[in-house]
């Protein structure tokens, strides 16, 4: 699959994330609609691996030895997972400190993060099983 090499593909899949996340804020979305933010968990973590995919290829990065394969998923997995913390650390930072909606402060907001992460990190799973489907990873 060659938009996995596309910078101009992450570029806009980054662009789409943008605007649907300020849509999503713009009209509180993700208060009405519960699903909104599992969508954009699982199009980011997809967008990390695509990125990440992206720049491996422009600067010619192997990760390479015994069950190189199972070492990439790993790799890429780790790299989705932390950038989910530090979305989800950006996401209590700007509600508890920045715009003070308050929802940091709902019951139930620990199970929201956890979903949050899982979503990050199914989607970066699912972007790296699709071009390893492709037998590209």
């Amino acid at each position: 699959m060659n938009f996995f090499k596309s910078l101009k593909f992450a570029l806009l899949l980054l662009a789409g994330i943008f605007v649907a996340y300020a849509l999503s804020n713009i009209y509180e979305w993700h208060f009405h609609y519960w699903w909104v933010d599992i969508i954009l968990h699982f199009v980011g973590g997809f967008w990390v691996f695509v990125m990440a995919r992206y720049v491996m290829e422009h600067y010619k990065i192997e990760i390479t030895g015994p069950n190189n394969e199972f070492v990439r998923f790993i790799v890429f997995v780790s790299f989705v997972s932390f950038l989910g913390v530090l979305c989800e650390f950006y996401e209590f930072i700007f509600d508890r400190y920045i715009t003070l909606t308050g929802f940091t402060y709902l019951a139930r907001v620990f199970e929201d993060t956890l979903l949050d992460l899982a979503m990050d990190i199914i989607g970066g799973i699912s972007a790296f099983l699709l071009y390893f489907k492709n037998g590209k990873a």
